[in-house]
């Protein structure tokens, strides 16, 4: 299983996030899984619709490759990036893949 973190770039005020925070999450995951693949330089632009408004936010993609997926785990960790990043909602998504 491939598992992707969405972190957003910017704070609520508009302002660049701390490089640190996000080398913080990927020594944390590479500490825990053995290894980690950060898309830092290349940001990836999200947009959906809250309130019929649209929004759109530069995001970071943080990738790791797991055997199994510990939901317990992934649950606190989603937690604690929600609090860090002071967002109401931090994506992560498991996808199925195949090593060729």
């Amino acid at each position: 299983m491939c598992i992707q973190i969405l972190l957003p770039v910017l704070d609520k005020r508009g302002h660049p996030r701390a490089y640190r925070l996000f080398e913080d999450v990927q020594n944390e995951l590479t500490t825990k899984f053995g290894g980690v693949t950060a898309f830092i330089n290349t940001t990836a632009q999200g947009r959906w619709t809250k309130n019929r408004r649209t929004v759109h936010d530069d995001i970071v993609v943080i990738e790791v490759m797991v055997k199994r997926i510990n939901r317990a785990w992934w649950h606190r960790y989603k937690l604690s990036l929600e609090e860090r990043f002071e967002q109401e909602t931090i994506v992560i998504r498991a996808l199925a893949m195949q090593l060729l």
